[in-house]
């Protein structure tokens, strides 16, 4: 078991090696937890929380039963163990991402490849989010799945394609 330095809290789960590898258990049909200890860029994690609090947590999770067909991203606030104020089941919120930049770069062989850096800045702490959950001193924890199809996004381009003769 590993875990992530650095919360994947909202847009950053898109972008996640660590969510990715939990969504591709699922769908291989193996039960998966994404874990990640918040940190701030400048600071290094404070580790206590995540080992004192994850093995109970996963316990308590899988005797209950994870939900069917997603996996649970779970993200440790940056926080003394003492301090935790318990866990919360969340959902996806926008996330601390301001911006992301890329850097065209090549590896050691001249290929080119591109690096991708997420600029964190301050968000919304809507509520039920994981951000939110994370600053207020919580464990989120968060059902995600593969599917990311905006259904407000698909009602409205079905119905403009459709009145112009496109789609059905």
């Amino acid at each position: 078991m590993l875990i992530n330095s650095g919360s994947n809290i909202g847009f950053e789960t898109v972008l996640s090696g660590t969510v990715g590898a939990a969504i591709t258990g699922v769908l291989l049909g193996i039960p998966s937890v994404a874990l990640s200890q918040d940190k701030r860029p400048e600071d290094q994690p404070d580790w206590h929380t995540a080992e004192e609090q994850c093995l109970p947590l996963l316990n308590k999770l899988f005797e209950t039963g994870l939900p069917a067909e997603c996996c649970l991203n779970v993200n440790f606030p940056n926080l003394p163990p003492g301090q935790v104020k318990g866990v919360r089941v969340t959902r996806q919120g926008i996330g601390k991402v301001k911006g992301v930049t890329v850097t065209p770069t090549a590896d050691p062989h001249g290929e080119d490849y591109f690096w991708l850096r997420v600029e964190h800045g301050v968000t919304d702490l809507p509520e039920y989010s994981e951000v939110s959950a994370v600053a207020a001193g919580f464990i989120s924890v968060t059902p995600l799945t593969w599917e990311r199809t905006s259904q407000q996004g698909w009602s409205e381009l079905s119905a403009r394609l459709s009145q112009n003769g496109i789609g059905e």
